[in-house]
């Protein structure tokens, strides 16, 4: 489990949360809360590169800059499940990436994390 706690400043920040990633996020899943687009997004990365076919669940979401959004990140095994705000919003399973280390990136901004916690399941 991991989770954390993301606030976007109000500029057209996009801000993500990447798990079973490698040392540098070039690879992994990332979960991104982007205002811009209105959705809350699952995608994966591979060395550094992202088409629209590797975006694994998009959910319609007013994302909401200038508060904090609890994100809870549960992967075991293939599934992946994934909160928002206490509301399950993605619940999928996938094998591009098995293990791997976590991180947070922001896209075009700034974006804020803080109570990031990360536990066994």
């Amino acid at each position: 489990t991991y989770e954390a706690d993301m606030k976007l400043h109000g500029n057209g920040s996009a801000g993500s949360m990447i798990f079973r990633a490698n040392a540098d996020g070039s690879s992994g899943y990332y979960l991104n809360l982007d205002p811009n687009l209105k959705s809350i997004r699952l995608f994966f990365k591979k060395e550094g590169r992202f088409e629209e076919r590797q975006v694994l669940a998009k959910v319609p979401r007013f994302v909401l800059p200038e508060m904090f959004h609890h994100i809870k990140i549960m992967a075991e095994g293939l599934r992946i499940r994934i909160d928002v705000d206490g509301e399950q919003v993605i619940d999928l399973e996938d094998s591009t990436f098995t293990e791997g280390l976590v991180g947070v990136n922001v896209f075009g901004g700034q974006a804020f994390y803080q109570h990031v916690r990360i536990e066994p399941i």
